[in-house]
């Protein structure tokens, strides 16, 4: 007999994994993904890198076909890499962006193979999508209208991935993989920039990738972070928090060399105020962990400024921050963007805004001022006027109810903690057309999804034992 706590975490009768093919079938594809993954490795090392990675394009593909939640786990461990690979300044479609429209069709190949409903999440992934469609629609009055399209695109293409991981990473251990990929990768990455200094020859501060620029290279990181309360909650073995502890070291100074202070706040905001507006912890609780992570967090950046171990405009850049110095760039200079872009965009655009996106080629037509709004709630306001920014926050609001509602106490804090994390970020970036937006929203909706299977589950639960 199910029992409530297993009875909606029992995945593999929806998606056949390696488990559950017979031995024949095993053998097969191992020997297939094993030999592809040899012929990779000789080929690239004998300069035929373009075979190399087609090969590792066919393991990656068999394997995500076979169990489509593997899409997913590289997805969230790739976000961190994903900056590495471009190949120039402006370029703007990465191999994310890519997977990502493998992943949708991978989807509907796989439609009659998924049985479970979304049972919460519906309102918020319906505004998010009239938002985009609403840039889509309005996109013939933007500044660059090719450009709006575009990033509207990118508004409707995660909206629908977010139904896609709704529908696919249906469990709890489902979930907790997807979180454990996202960090595990984020540690990687911080490690790769601890021992290689995240050099480049175009920026003075440390990131991931020639053309990736530190802050893009810093929010990655930070959304890598931001799954550690998951890994946290959702897991038990005392081993395993050691571990997580470990492992957000090489994070935490990975985002400190790129010289990025946002992301440091938006974390700290997230597991500090999370556990104060989180549903159901006690008073002790509320005080404690708050203080512990002032210590933990606050303790680590005060040492690694201290061993004098960043780039050297990293290092000044925080050590500003820390003693509350003045530096060219930081506050001052976003206020002055969020004061020109509001003033034209009233002078200009009141009604329909400048367009998704368009704020930059905006400022640049009107001031001769190219600068991106570094905001996510100002942004839709100027970007596509009153009418886009209430349906953006609307979106918002709804995902805040979502996230508040969550009967279980563990997966309410975690939830709560990425939501704060989210606005946090928001207020200074313009993440709302990026993944660093959307991975953490579509981590909110997995533990709001999985709260309510709870809740049904414990339902059925007392039906059947009054039955009984």
């Amino acid at each position: 007999m199910n029992t409530p706590e297993t009875m909606y975490d029992l995945p593999e009768e929806q998606f056949p994994t390696a488990g559950a093919l017979d031995i024949k079938k095993l053998f097969f594809w191992s020997a297939l993904g094993f030999g592809c993954l040899l012929g990779a490795v000789f080929y690239y090392f004998t300069g035929i890198k373009m075979l190399a990675f087609a090969m590792v394009g066919i393991v990656l593909a068999a394997s995500v076909f076979i169990a489509p939640q593997m899409a997913f786990y590289l997805y969230f461990g790739w976000q961190v890499f994903d900056a590495v690979f471009l190949a120039s300044p402006t370029q703007i479609f990465t191999p994310a962006k890519a997977f990502a429209l493998f992943i949708i069709l991978i989807y509907f190949l796989s439609l009659g193979r998924i049985q479970h409903k979304i049972l919460a999440s519906k309102p918020v992934i319906v505004m998010m999508a009239i938002f985009g469609l609403f840039g889509l629609l309005t996109s013939f009055q933007a500044i660059v209208p090719l450009r709006a399209i575009l990033f509207s695109l990118q508004i409707l293409v995660q909206s629908f991935l977010v139904v896609v991981a709704l529908h696919i990473l249906d469990s709890t251990r489902r979930i907790h993989t997807a979180f454990f990929c996202c960090y595990a990768a984020g540690v990687v990455a911080g490690m790769i920039m601890l021992l290689g200094g995240g050099v480049s020859s175009r920026y003075s501060r440390g990131t991931l990738g020639e053309y990736a620029n530190p802050t893009t290279t810093s929010l990655a990181l930070s959304v890598s972070f931001i799954a550690l309360p998951g890994l946290w909650i959702l897991k038990k073995p005392k081993i395993f928090y050691l571990l997580c502890v470990a492992g957000a070291i090489p994070i935490i100074i990975g985002i400190m060399n790129t010289g990025a202070r946002a992301p440091l706040f938006a974390i700290f905001m997230g597991l500090g105020l999370g556990i104060l507006f989180a549903k159901g912890t006690g008073l002790f609780k509320r005080v404690i962990i708050p203080a512990m992570i002032v210590v933990l967090i606050g303790g680590t950046i005060i040492y690694v400024l201290s061993a004098n171990i960043l780039m050297g405009e990293s290092q000044e850049r925080l050590e500003a921050l820390v003693f509350r110095q003045t530096t060219a760039g930081g506050l001052e200079t976003r206020t002055a963007i969020w004061s020109i872009a509001f003033t034209e965009y009233v002078k200009h655009s009141p009604l329909l805004g400048f367009g998704f996106a368009n704020t930059a080629p905006a400022l640049e037509r009107y001031v001769g001022w190219y600068r991106d709004i570094h905001n996510s709630l100002l942004g839709p306001l100027v970007d596509s006027g009153p009418i886009g920014f209430t349906l953006f926050v609307v979106a918002l609001a709804l995902l805040f109810k979502k996230v508040h509602g969550i009967r279980n106490v563990r997966m309410n804090v975690i939830a709560t903690m990425i939501y704060i994390y989210i606005l946090s970020s928001m207020l200074t970036h313009t993440i709302h057309f990026t993944k660093w937006f959307w991975i953490p929203v579509t981590m909110c909706l997995l533990l709001v999804e999985q709260g309510k299977r709870e809740e049904l589950s414990e339902i059925a639960w007392d039906q059947e034992s009054a039955i009984a």
